[in-house]
């Protein structure tokens, strides 16, 4: 039976029992090789991963976090429903009456929310909302000046099934 080699990385397998004076300078390659992949995405001097990351389950960090970069995605939308998988910072310029509808929340369980800047066209323009609540039950009334930008935050945790609206600030053109 010959070497073999790993699937991903294709480190080399030496043959059990084979390999005689050989195996080590194979093994030494496969820790090299592994010392170069964590120092592209680790570098011992400044371990900072680079890249995109995806952790399943909890993530917990311990000591001190000098600094956290936390960056929305920002879609602008011309569309009256706004795909929340997209994004989550949503711009949308009003071009007439508009029933928005937000698809995509997460499910059930997960929190999510989301900013919606509107910004108001040559109209004015009216929009209706879907299933959300808003302070004490008042539908807010949107800014009517062209291009007035009115911020709104909606929130949701059972999959959009309801979502809670709050007005973050009106007329700020």
């Amino acid at each position: 039976m010959a070497d073999t080699t790993t699937t991903n990385f294709g480190f080399v397998k030496p043959e059990v029992g084979s390999s005689n004076e050989t195996w080590g300078g194979k093994l030494n390659q496969n820790w090299d090789d592994i010392d170069g992949y964590l120092s592209a995405k680790a570098p011992s001097a400044d371990p900072a991963f680079t890249g995109n990351s995806t952790f399943a389950g909890d993530v917990s960090i311990s000591g001190a976090v000098k600094s956290v970069v936390y960056e929305d995605t920002f879609v602008s939308e011309t569309s009256s429903t706004l795909d929340l998988s997209a994004g989550n910072v949503f711009s949308h310029t009003l071009t007439a009456n508009t029933s928005f509808t937000f698809s995509n929340a997460p499910a059930t369980g997960t929190a999510f929310s989301f900013v919606l800047k509107l910004t108001q066209g040559s109209g004015p323009y009216t929009v209706t909302w879907p299933n959300t609540s808003w302070n004490n039950g008042a539908v807010p009334v949107i800014s009517s000046g062209n291009n007035d930008v009115d911020i709104y935050v909606f929130f949701t945790h059972n999959g959009g099934t309801n979502w809670y609206g709050f007005v973050a600030g009106q007329e700020m053109s």
